[in-house]
């Protein structure tokens, strides 16, 4: 077999395990939010709202992920798909732009909350939170490698 097609395999299991870990994590989360919901104290504490922001987020990064694994098919077609390619591409930057601004979003509460708690580690992993879009677009940045170096020169 050849190098693309090792690349191809390992990028879809790596996009699999990101979608199963966050399937994962929201399963864990939705305790958190009905019991939140039940007590109804959604609005009342700051962590509530950065649960729902992070359900918010969810929702465009799976997008992002599965364009990521349709690409990723198209690849390895016989002859790659180029429009659908590119209409996938689009839609994920749109999505990773919509990531990346509610997670900026996000900060001042975590801000904020680690002022109240006086947990300034809680201020850090906002940070890392941040630094989510960056993950993203590193799959993004490998794909589009994938794309300039084994699809397009077969285009020519």
């Amino acid at each position: 077999m050849n190098h693309f097609v090792w690349q191809v395999r390992f990028l879809r299991f790596i996009v699999f395990g990101i979608i199963f870990s966050l399937f994962g994590l929201a399963g864990l989360g939705i305790l958190l939010v009905w019991h939140g919901i039940t007590k109804n104290l959604l609005l009342e504490r700051p962590g509530y709202s950065v649960l729902l922001t992070a359900y918010l987020i969810f929702i465009p990064t799976l997008l992002i992920l599965f364009h990521a694994l349709r690409i990723l098919r198209y690849m390895s077609m016989a002859p790659p798909a180029f429009p659908l390619i590119t209409a996938s591409i689009q839609s994920m930057k749109l999505s990773f732009y919509i990531v990346a601004i509610l997670t900026a979003c996000l900060f001042p509460v975590f801000f904020y909350i680690g002022q109240i708690d006086d947990a300034p580690g809680l201020i850090i992993i906002g940070m890392g939170l941040i630094l989510t879009p960056l993950t993203i677009g590193t799959l993004l940045a490998c794909i589009q490698q994938l794309l300039l170096r084994y699809v397009l020169p077969m285009k020519s």
